[in-house]
C-alpha cells in the first residue's frame, strides 16, 4: 500500500499549526515527516535508533532544514529542552512506558 506523506502531513498541520513553534518531535528518525519543519521556528527530533537518526539528518539536509532542525538519538524521558509542542510521530506503541512519555512531554511543552 502506497502513503501519501504529503497528505498525512497536510492532515497533521489541519489539527495543530507549527508556524514559528519550536517542537520537540518525537520518533523523527527516517525524516518521512520533516516537510512540516519549514515553517517551525526550531525543531528536536528525538529516536532511539542511531540508523534512524542517520536518515532523518540525511531528510534534514536534503530538505534545506539544517538552521531549524537538529537530531538527538535517545530517549523522549531524557529530554530537557523546552518547547512550544511536543509531536509523537506515530511511535507511542514502541515506547516502554507511553503513560511516562505523555507525563514527561506534558513538562516540556504546554
Amino acid at each position: 500500500m502506497a502513503t501519501d506523506i504529503e497528505a498525512i502531513i497536510r492532515n497533521i498541520e489541519s489539527c495543530y499549526d507549527f508556524t514559528g513553534k519550536s517542537v520537540i518531535h518525537v520518533g523523527a528518525g527516517g525524516g518521512q515527516f520533516v516537510g512540516y519543519a519549514a515553517k517551525t521556528r526550531k525543531v528536536l527530533g528525538v529516536d532511539p535508533d542511531p540508523d534512524a537518526v542517520e536518515r532523518l539528518k540525511q531528510a534534514i539536509r536534503e530538505k534545506g532544514l539544517e538552521s531549524r532542525f537538529s537530531a538527538l538519538q535517545g530517549d523522549i524521558l531524557t529530554v530537557t529542552a523546552r518547547a512550544d509542542v511536543v509531536f509523537f510521530e506515530f511511535c507511542l506503541h514502541e515506547i516502554a512506558d507511553p503513560g511516562a512519555a505523555l507525563r514527561h512531554a506534558r513538562t516540556l511543552a504546554p
